[in-house]
């Protein structure tokens, strides 16, 4: 699930407090990336693992359980699987590693990129990389990303749709803008 989750992350900020922090252009830098656009004092690309940190530290809620639970119910609702979990062996194994991640949080709040704890944001990003979902699973988050949520219901197991549809077709938009992980345009994809 890592490697899906600054995209995830993109939809649920598009989602829960809108795009306007987080970049949405083509950067051309690896998804770990500490290039960050001065201008607007935040990452050139909001599918890099900075802007899924932002997009994690913009999740509101009473406290991180609450967080977290927002969430993984966007995630349930996406793949239609209502168990969706985190787990725990492999959370505290990416904590243990997460050093460059740590040190982006850092730097962005240092930056004034990041407003809340840098520790819990970290730590929340880091347990929505840990969710274990199936192939079919990603699949059906797929095809409802596809479908533009509003047909989630149609696609995924769980019948009751997904995110709220023009926050997710700005998301969709975003993602076309900035291509590939690595920044490739798409229309230089093979």
């Amino acid at each position: 699930m890592i490697l899906l989750s600054p995209g995830r992350a993109a939809a649920r900020g598009n989602q829960l407090v809108g795009p306007d922090s987080r970049g949405r252009r083509t950067s051309g830098d690896a998804f770990n990336s500490l290039v960050f656009d001065e201008r607007y004092n935040r990452p050139y690309n909001a599918m890099v693992n900075a802007g899924a940190l932002i997009a994690t530290d913009m999740v509101r809620g009473g406290d991180d359980g609450e967080r977290l639970e927002r969430i993984l119910e966007v995630m349930r609702r996406a793949s239609g699987n209502g168990s969706l979990a985190v787990d725990e062996d492999v959370f505290q194994a990416e904590m243990r590693t997460a050093d460059r991640n740590r040190a982006t949080a850092y730097l962005m709040r240092s930056d004034g990129m990041l407003a809340g704890d840098v520790e819990a944001t970290l730590a929340l990003y880091l347990r929505q990389c840990s969710v274990v979902v199936s192939c079919r699973g990603l699949a059906v988050m797929a095809a409802t990303l596809a479908n533009g949520h509003g047909r989630a219901g149609a696609v995924s197991r769980g019948g009751q749709g997904c995110p709220e549809r023009d926050a997710h077709l700005r998301h969709v938009r975003g993602r076309r803008s900035v291509g590939l992980r690595r920044g490739r345009p798409r229309q230089e994809r093979g």
